[in-house]
Protein backbone atom coordinates (compact mmCIF):
# COMPACT_ATOMS: atom_id res chain seq x y z
CA UNK A 1 0.00 0.00 0.00
CA UNK A 2 1.21 3.54 -0.65
CA UNK A 3 2.49 5.43 2.38
CA UNK A 4 0.25 8.36 3.32
CA UNK A 5 0.43 11.33 5.63
CA UNK A 6 -2.91 12.84 6.66
CA UNK A 7 -4.59 11.24 3.67
CA UNK A 8 -2.11 12.37 1.00
CA UNK A 9 0.08 10.00 -0.94
CA UNK A 10 3.76 10.63 -0.40
CA UNK A 11 5.29 11.90 -3.60
CA UNK A 12 1.89 12.80 -5.05
CA UNK A 13 1.94 15.87 -7.25
CA UNK A 14 -0.55 18.70 -7.10
CA UNK A 15 -1.64 21.37 -9.50
CA UNK A 16 -0.92 24.83 -8.10
CA UNK A 17 -3.30 27.27 -9.77
CA UNK A 18 -3.17 31.06 -9.48
CA UNK A 19 -6.21 33.09 -10.46
CA UNK A 20 -6.96 36.80 -10.18
CA UNK A 21 -9.74 37.68 -7.76
CA UNK A 22 -12.64 39.14 -9.69
CA UNK A 23 -13.54 41.53 -6.86
CA UNK A 24 -10.19 42.24 -5.24
CA UNK A 25 -7.86 41.94 -8.22
CA UNK A 26 -5.47 40.06 -5.90
CA UNK A 27 -3.76 36.82 -6.89
CA UNK A 28 -5.19 33.67 -5.32
CA UNK A 29 -3.32 30.36 -5.25
CA UNK A 30 -4.75 26.93 -4.55
CA UNK A 31 -3.47 23.39 -4.74
CA UNK A 32 -5.79 20.85 -6.29
CA UNK A 33 -5.87 17.38 -7.81
CA UNK A 34 -5.60 17.20 -11.57
CA UNK A 35 -5.42 14.92 -14.58
CA UNK A 36 -3.86 15.49 -17.97
CA UNK A 37 -5.30 14.66 -21.38
CA UNK A 38 -4.08 15.78 -24.84
CA UNK A 39 -1.49 18.17 -23.35
CA UNK A 40 -4.15 19.95 -21.27
CA UNK A 41 -4.85 19.90 -17.56
CA UNK A 42 -8.22 19.23 -15.99
CA UNK A 43 -9.41 20.14 -12.50
CA UNK A 44 -12.67 19.43 -10.71
CA UNK A 45 -14.52 21.94 -8.56
CA UNK A 46 -16.56 20.12 -5.92
CA UNK A 47 -18.41 23.37 -5.23
CA UNK A 48 -19.07 23.83 -8.94
CA UNK A 49 -19.84 27.48 -9.82
CA UNK A 50 -19.79 28.45 -6.13
CA UNK A 51 -16.02 27.98 -5.84
CA UNK A 52 -14.24 31.33 -5.84
CA UNK A 53 -11.47 30.07 -8.12
CA UNK A 54 -14.09 29.04 -10.70
CA UNK A 55 -15.79 32.43 -10.41
CA UNK A 56 -12.41 34.08 -10.95
CA UNK A 57 -11.81 32.04 -14.13
CA UNK A 58 -15.30 32.88 -15.42
CA UNK A 59 -14.46 36.58 -15.21
CA UNK A 60 -10.77 36.40 -16.16
CA UNK A 61 -9.63 33.25 -17.92
CA UNK A 62 -5.93 34.17 -17.74
CA UNK A 63 -4.30 32.05 -15.03
CA UNK A 64 -0.90 30.61 -14.17
CA UNK A 65 0.12 27.28 -12.71
CA UNK A 66 2.82 24.82 -11.87
CA UNK A 67 2.81 21.17 -10.91
CA UNK A 68 4.74 20.08 -7.83
CA UNK A 69 4.76 18.05 -4.66
CA UNK A 70 2.80 19.13 -1.61
CA UNK A 71 5.87 20.41 0.21
CA UNK A 72 7.84 21.23 -2.93
CA UNK A 73 9.28 24.51 -3.98
CA UNK A 74 7.70 27.02 -6.30
CA UNK A 75 9.38 27.19 -9.70
CA UNK A 76 10.91 30.52 -10.67
CA UNK A 77 8.34 31.07 -13.42
CA UNK A 78 4.78 29.74 -13.19
CA UNK A 79 3.34 28.77 -16.57
CA UNK A 80 0.80 31.21 -18.07
CA UNK A 81 -2.41 29.54 -19.20
CA UNK A 82 -6.08 29.99 -20.03
CA UNK A 83 -8.86 28.34 -18.04
CA UNK A 84 -12.42 27.52 -19.00
CA UNK A 85 -15.36 25.48 -17.79
CA UNK A 86 -16.27 22.49 -19.94
CA UNK A 87 -19.77 22.61 -21.43
CA UNK A 88 -21.93 19.61 -20.50
CA UNK A 89 -24.09 20.16 -23.57
CA UNK A 90 -21.26 20.51 -26.09
CA UNK A 91 -18.45 18.40 -24.63
CA UNK A 92 -20.12 15.33 -23.15
CA UNK A 93 -17.59 12.90 -24.65
CA UNK A 94 -14.61 14.85 -23.28
CA UNK A 95 -16.28 15.11 -19.86
CA UNK A 96 -16.78 11.33 -19.83
CA UNK A 97 -13.08 10.81 -20.58
CA UNK A 98 -11.95 13.27 -17.89
CA UNK A 99 -14.31 11.77 -15.30
CA UNK A 100 -12.88 8.32 -16.06
CA UNK A 101 -9.32 9.63 -15.65
CA UNK A 102 -10.18 11.15 -12.26
CA UNK A 103 -11.72 7.88 -11.08
CA UNK A 104 -8.64 5.95 -12.24
CA UNK A 105 -6.24 8.34 -10.52
CA UNK A 106 -8.16 9.32 -7.36
CA UNK A 107 -11.23 7.08 -7.11
CA UNK A 108 -13.39 10.20 -7.30
CA UNK A 109 -14.87 12.54 -9.92
CA UNK A 110 -17.67 14.66 -8.47
CA UNK A 111 -17.99 18.26 -9.62
CA UNK A 112 -17.55 20.76 -12.41
CA UNK A 113 -14.64 20.20 -14.80
CA UNK A 114 -12.30 23.08 -15.62
CA UNK A 115 -9.77 22.88 -18.43
CA UNK A 116 -6.41 24.65 -18.18
CA UNK A 117 -4.49 25.15 -21.44
CA UNK A 118 -0.89 26.33 -21.23
CA UNK A 119 -0.32 29.47 -23.30
CA UNK A 120 1.77 29.00 -26.40
CA UNK A 121 4.89 31.16 -26.61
Amino acid sequence: FPVTITGYLLGETFFYLTTTGWRSGKLHKLDIWYVTYCERYYLISENRLNAHWVQNIQRNSLVSFYVGQRKGTTPAEPIPAVGRILSVEEEAELITIINRLFVEKYGWNVGLIVEIVPATP
